[in-house]
């Protein structure tokens, strides 16, 4: 007589992987205190056998998005606009990890430790290497606006490369050749894009690159500007951390300095809508009216961009539809982790023309 198949439970996986059932438990519950070859042994055998628990592993499905700063930007609320306006009705829990310098604990066993499904990482060049090793286990993640070569991490993208070009070849076509841009030192793979657009439509216009037309702003350039009424507390206490926290501090910064080489431009690029926002500010204070004087070009397209004095010219970027892309992505990949191809995806750009850019006097 043929013998009656064995029952697959969670005694039987935990035989079979040589660990306790109160390890198998902690795998299905995604659960902290397990080292990753165990882990993936025990995952890979629940897959193996298509063993589901009796009883719901975990209520509510959460999911990780990481940022590497505690000063939480615009663009990270677009970008979570997008990941709510998807998981609110999901059953999907959004938990934010902060993944800083200072942290004691690693990024996986933050993940493990918060039993989160998936990681969305926003700005991950900063915690790249961590980010791999995350991938390396059973954890689907997904990048925003980066691109790795890591085929294990999906990526939801946008052209910046594309949207700086337009927003040159509009300053151009309006007859401006000395077109100024400000940005940061240490640029991200999109800044770095962006700036790349730049210098590239002016090569193609046949317009000299002149270095004297960039300002790369960095922390050490606060001591450089004397401005008290920027600053709402010593530079000291605020931990070098105004860059994030104060809306278009680097723009003003950078184009004071900018005034203070006295070369001569008639138009000017910045990396991101903030830097615009405080350059503008400093136009304004000394005079210089915009579009009459300078014309100015941002990137990202803030919603708040519209009502600024005059209305900012600026190239749309789709944060919060690739954060509900990423997002939709996830929940896919762990309903049906067997399935889940990692995306990638490029969102293309556009100019969107207002008031802030002329035709050269």
């Amino acid at each position: 007589m043929a013998r009656k198949p064995q029952e697959i439970n969670i005694a039987v996986i935990a035989a079979k992987a040589k660990v306790s059932p109160s390890t198998v438990s902690r795998v299905i519950n995604c659960r902290a205190g397990i080292g990753e070859h165990t882990r993936k042994r025990v995952t890979e055998l629940l897959r193996e056998h298509g063993f589901k628990p009796n009883y719901p592993a975990v209520k509510t499905t959460k999911v990780a998005v990481v940022y590497p700063w505690m000063a939480l930007t615009d663009y990270f609320r677009k970008a979570m606009e997008g990941v709510y306006a998807y998981a609110m009705d999901k059953q999907l829990m959004i938990n934010t990890i902060i993944a800083h310098e200072n942290r004691r604990e690693t990024l996986l066993e933050a993940l493990r430790e918060q039993q989160c499904s998936g990681v969305i990482a926003m700005l991950p060049e900063h915690y790249m290497e961590e980010l791999d090793e995350v991938a390396s286990t059973e954890l689907p993640v997904i990048s925003l606006d980066y691109s790795t070569a890591n085929a294990r991490i999906g990526a939801i993208d946008n052209d910046s490369y594309a949207g700086s070009c337009l927003g040159a070849q509009h300053l151009i076509d309006l007859g401006h050749r000395k077109i100024a841009y400000i940005t940061y030192d240490k640029m991200s793979l999109n800044q770095i894009q962006r700036f790349k657009g730049y210098q590239d439509t002016l090569a193609k216009n046949h317009i000299e690159f002149d270095e004297n037309l960039v300002v790369r702003m960095k922390k050490a350039d606060a001591a450089l500007v004397d401005s008290p009424e920027y600053f709402p507390v010593p530079w000291e206490d605020a931990g070098g951390d105004l860059f994030r926290k104060m809306r278009g501090w680097g723009g003003c910064i950078a184009m004071k300095l900018m005034l203070r080489r006295q070369t001569e431009f008639t138009a000017v690029m910045t990396t991101d809508d903030c830097m615009a926002l405080g350059a503008m500010s400093v136009l304004h204070e000394n005079g210089i009216r915009i579009p009459e004087d300078i014309s100015v070009v941002g990137f990202d397209n803030y919603a708040e961009t519209v009502f600024w004095t005059p209305p900012l010219t600026t190239i749309n970027h789709s944060i919060e539809t690739a954060g509900y892309m990423a997002i939709k992505s996830m929940h896919e990949a762990i309903k049906k982790p067997e399935e889940w191809i990692p995306p990638r995806e490029v969102l293309s750009t556009s100019l969107v023309i207002r008031k802030s850019t002329s035709l050269r006097k």
